[in-house]
């Protein structure tokens, strides 16, 4: 069961993308949660690859994870965990190392849906000054995923 993944939607100051998996819950959870699936398919670039990634998945537990792209520049992105109900909830703050200053919220909700796994992502608090293109780089993001997902069952 392949089904099209629904355009990402922008508002202001936030993305939301609706995405459907043909795994389960705790598949997907694990992809966001352990660091050597996260290094499978983390980072916009389809040619991109992770460098590193480090997370303590808790309430208050810090991740932070680097990926190179294509073009051999690193972007590093790091937060805090607050929300970590299994395998359904998670919630972490965002900041890229190349813009301190700016603190967004990443929020993962995780549901049973026709035999597989409808997962609904929102980043949220972004600010329109950032260089990052939110709704696309998911997009990509979540590609990869899948494919990290699919080749591991």
């Amino acid at each position: 069961m392949t089904i099209k993944p629904e355009p990402p939607t922008a508002t202001a100051n936030a993305v939301q993308i609706v995405r459907d998996f043909d795994t389960s819950c705790a598949s997907v959870w694990r992809a966001w949660t352990d660091p050597k699936i996260v290094s499978q398919w983390f980072g916009s670039d389809p040619a991109g690859s992770v460098v590193n990634a480090t997370l303590d998945v808790r309430p208050g537990g810090a991740y932070s994870i680097t990926f190179r792209d294509s073009s051999g520049l690193e972007h590093t992105a790091s937060g805090q965990y607050r929300v970590v109900h299994h395998p359904r909830e998670l919630s972490f703050t965002w900041t890229w190392k190349s813009e301190p200053d700016h603190q967004t919220r990443v929020t993962i909700l995780l549901e049973d849906h026709q035999g597989g796994t409808r997962m609904k992502f929102e980043h949220s608090q972004l600010w329109a000054g950032s260089s990052h293109g939110y709704a696309e780089g998911w997009r990509s993001t979540f590609d990869k995923m899948e494919r990290a997902l699919a080749a591991s069952v």
